[in-house]
């Protein structure tokens, strides 16, 4: 008896090991998820992605362009009548361009440049991030202190002043949505995603499920641990190997 305990001492003691493993594993793979979502943020600041309104076409440096496509610094891009559009610039902010605009848009880390040659557009910049409206022969900034938005239209006549934070761009349905430009300000801007924490452990929630999943494992080897019993007390009735274990 005692060594049939013992022998399921060590495969629990097996288990346990194996599940400790599983857990370290599931770590790892969480630090290699946040790596991930910081290496792609810093990617995604040096280029845009473009969403067109019902996924029509919009001109980008005199070519066709339709939602998906990459968006560099220093493109010029034109919208038609009924065509909004939106450049997501990742951890920088977002441009929001209504239908009949013509504007060259510039990036770099911690900055966002907007030409508007003609037409509406709002420009969005997350908090440490210069955004910047040229239109007009005036110059618009957002608040780097905090993420912040800026409306701008250009002026209904040649050389007229343009429009600032009135709305109006909003308005004239800047954005790739129906409804203009998303809501949400800022936080639409498409700032990476902080990993999950919590959980058991402070694993999060891939971790904390690999921990109950090797706890049932555990458990499960447990119940399942082949045993044998002493001396069969009823010589005369035959017991299997599997049988309940009894003291």
């Amino acid at each position: 008896m005692n060594i049939l305990r013992g022998k399921a001492a060590k495969f629990i003691a097996l288990a346990l090991v194996l599940a400790t493993a599983q857990v370290y594993v599931y770590a790892d793979l969480l630090r290699s998820s946040s790596a991930r979502l910081v290496s792609a943020a810093s990617w995604q600041s040096h280029q845009g992605r473009l969403t067109t309104r019902g996924n029509n076409p919009v001109t980008v440096n005199g070519n066709s362009a339709k939602s998906g496509e990459t968006i560099f610094s220093g493109q010029q891009i034109q919208t038609p009548e009924g065509v909004g559009a939106t450049v997501q610039l990742g951890g920088l902010g977002r441009v929001d361009i209504a239908p009949k605009t013509n504007l060259t848009l510039t990036f770099e880390d911690g900055k966002i440049t907007v030409a508007l040659a003609s037409g509406c557009v709002i420009l969005t910049a997350n908090k440490g991030v210069v955004g910047t409206v040229e239109a007009g022969g005036s110059t618009q900034q957002t608040d780097q202190t905090k993420g912040s938005a800026i409306d701008v239209c250009t002026g209904q006549t040649p050389g007229a002043a343009p429009v600032v934070g009135q709305g109006a761009a909003a308005g004239a349905g800047a954005g790739a949505g129906t409804g203009g430009a998303a809501a949400g300000g800022v936080a639409a801007g498409g700032t990476a995603a902080a990993p999950a924490s919590g959980g058991l452990f402070g694993l999060g929630t891939a971790g904390t499920v690999g921990f109950i999943g090797a706890a049932a494992m555990i458990t499960t080897a447990a119940v399942i641990a082949p045993c044998r019993r002493g001396a069969n007390p009823s010589p005369g009735v035959p017991r299997g190997r599997n049988d309940e274990c009894r003291q």
